[in-house]
């Protein structure tokens, strides 16, 4: 899994190292205070090896960043953008950085054992071939590397196959980003390279329930749990639905309450791609009932550590949070998840600071921003029913 995520130079964040737990890394603070960049910021790295040029490198299917320029901390176009991610699986252990600037993006992936380094540099016209040699038990071993999901070496070595699985993790990272959902009635059957998307479009998720069993059954019976609503897949003779169930009656997710579709989507999103993915995920509370936030994250929780699943979170919500402490000496324990506070210094550069969580489930010091609020605004109602 990803071990690790440094951002330098990206948007406010001038330099954050970011410590991914193995189940859930949450992101709270203020709005504006970085949550959202450091989960863009994964998803551009990502994006990085998709594009072939840099023409659509900030092009995230659902979200149009606009010229690397703009994105640049302080627009100090003397910075680069520098976005790595560490990688462990068994015995592997690797890394991979995009340095971007104005004019192009230099992709650099590296392996610790043996030492070994290939640099790609892309343009908004055309890409620079990587190509490196290692010496291997007195054997020069050729490496190449089209700077997207293809590499092999020369002549042939289980090296190709330690580099390609750290590509691999990279391939399974997706983003549920906030606006999502299903948005029509039925979906005609199309196939996607996952590889190639940051978010999963609808459809993939509406075929998924279709054709697969276990994700048809997961995402019902989560809803059915968090939201007391199954939804289920329906095929058609040339399409498929997706539809809630109220008894007897179905209704297509399109025509439900929003908190019930997205939900949908982003379980969907979580059930269908394969263990060991890193899924990004903005405020999974959206438009959902108090009781249904403090479920969902539950069970979601849950589902991630059985199913080997990594999540990345960014969150307003207090249910949320409590619904993720709660798991905690139930089916999950204080290493598995990971809070972060983000907040703007003064010099509005973002600072994360690691929150500690005890074996009981608590915080040490609390969670910021959040209950205080409660208490404000219970005193300023019972100091308003006072003067009545």
């Amino acid at each position: 899994m990803i071990d690790k995520i440094v951002i330098n130079n990206f948007k406010s964040i001038e330099d954050v190292k970011i410590d991914l737990a193995p189940v859930a890394t949450i992101f709270i603070g203020p709005n504006s205070s970085g949550k959202s960049s450091i989960l863009q910021a994964i998803a551009l790295m990502k994006n990085s090896l998709i594009q072939p040029t840099t023409a659509n490198l900030t092009n995230l299917g659902f979200l149009q960043m606009g010229e690397i320029r703009e994105l640049i901390h302080c627009h100090d176009l003397k910075r680069k953008i520098v976005i790595s991610a560490h990688v462990i699986l068994d015995d592997v252990r690797g890394s991979y950085e995009v340095t971007l600037s104005p004019n192009s993006a230099n992709c650099n992936l590296k392996l610790e054992e043996p030492k070994l380094s290939l640099s790609f540099v892309k343009t908004s016209h055309a890409r620079s071939p990587a190509i490196a040699s290692v010496t291997i038990e007195s054997k020069i071993v050729r490496v190449t590397w089209d700077g997207s999901w293809s590499l092999t070496t020369s002549p042939p070595h289980p090296l190709a196959d330690r580099l390609q699985d750290i590509l691999k993790f990279l391939s399974t990272i997706f983003f549920v980003p906030i606006h999502r959902g299903f948005g029509v009635p039925q979906y005609t059957r199309a196939s996607i390279d996952p590889r190639k998307v940051i978010a999963l479009p609808a459809h993939y998720i509406a075929i998924a329930m279709e054709t697969n069993a276990d994700v048809e059954e997961t995402v019902s019976y989560t809803l059915e749990t968090a939201v007391g609503t199954p939804v289920r897949a329906k095929s058609l003779a040339s399409a498929v639905r997706v539809i809630s169930r109220h008894r007897w009656i179905g209704t297509d997710v399109v025509n439900e309450g929003f908190g019930l579709n997205q939900a949908t989507y982003m379980m969907g999103t979580i059930s269908s791609v394969p263990p060991k993915s890193t899924i990004l995920i903005e405020e999974p509370e959206i438009h959902l009932h108090p009781r249904a936030q403090y479920v969902l994250m539950q069970e979601l929780l849950e589902y991630a550590k059985e199913h080997i699943k990594q999540l990345v979170v960014t969150t307003h919500s207090e249910h949320i949070l409590t619904g993720t402490l709660r798991t905690i000496g139930k089916k999950l324990t204080p290493e598995d998840i990971k809070i972060y506070y983000l907040e703007r210094t003064k010099d509005l550069k973002t600072q994360a600071s690691l929150m500690r969580i005890h074996e009981d489930g608590s915080v040490e010091g609390g969670l910021k921003g959040f209950f205080e609020q409660d208490f404000i605004e219970l005193r300023d109602l019972l100091g308003a029913l006072s003067r009545k």
